[in-house]
């Protein structure tokens, strides 16, 4: 199952639900135009999704038929975000993992067009996110450390024109109405060498601020330990 719609879309559907934002949504028409035109700027969008069959209005209310539903479901009612951020030597990208009712469902933007793609019927956030780290294979290498932040690129080799890609996976979630946040990071040396990075408990910062350097757990991993680790991890927070 696919859904592909504009940011503009999304955030007139987040506006009739009542919000301002469509989670994921970073800007849209929404911030250009005057204030006093976003009713009318929200009905005519939303006439778009109705058109197209993804939306129906229904006795007053908005309804979504059960493909659509299902595919927003992990954004607006799964209670739980996993943002990944992935870094490579020529691109970075910026996307979005949620759950609902069994459905993994993986969001990502491009400029101003959204999509939204169901990976897995089994709920397993885990490994949905180890196949976007998409880790080198191979054994473990190295010896756990803790360090800076800041004094990563000493401690961690790397290929002559950088590391394969570095993933950051921000966990959001929303227990009793209160937001929580926590990371991980998983770096890809090349060569087989994958480290999985995460705030030490007794570090000052804990790097979710802007010019936080915390301190750091380093931890050699393969694609099994990086399951197991992120199986846990996605667990806690359910």
């Amino acid at each position: 199952m696919t859904l592909l719609v504009t940011a503009d879309e999304l955030d007139a559907l987040a506006r009739r639900l009542g919000a301002s934002r469509f989670p994921g949504v970073t800007t849209s028409l929404f911030d250009t135009v005057g204030a006093e035109h976003h009713r009318v700027l929200t009905d005519r969008l939303l006439a778009t999704l109705i058109a197209r069959g993804l939306v129906e209005e229904r006795d007053s209310r908005l309804v979504a038929p059960a493909e659509t539903a299902a595919l927003l479901g992990p954004t607006l009612c799964g209670g739980i975000r996993y943002e990944i951020e992935r870094t490579d030597p020529d691109a970075r990208a910026v996307t979005a993992l949620g759950a609902f009712a069994g459905l993994v469902v993986w969001h990502r933007a491009d400029g101003l067009y959204h999509r939204f793609d169901a990976v897995s019927t089994d709920g397993d956030v885990a490994r949905a996110l180890v196949d976007l780290v998409d880790p080198a294979p191979g054994p473990a290498a190295g010896r756990p450390f803790r360090a800076r932040h800041s004094a990563l690129p000493s401690r961690l080799e790397s290929l002559p024109d950088g590391w394969r890609a570095t993933t950051t996976i921000t966990q959001a979630a929303a227990p009793d109405g209160v937001t929580a946040l926590s990371w991980v990071s998983i770096v890809d040396c090349g060569d087989g060498q994958v480290w999985l990075l995460e705030p030490d408990p007794d570090s000052p910062d804990d790097g979710l601020a802007a010019g936080d350097d915390p301190v750091l757990r380093a931890t050699p991993v393969d694609p099994a330990a990086l399951l197991a680790y992120l199986t846990d991890w996605c667990g806690s927070a359910g």
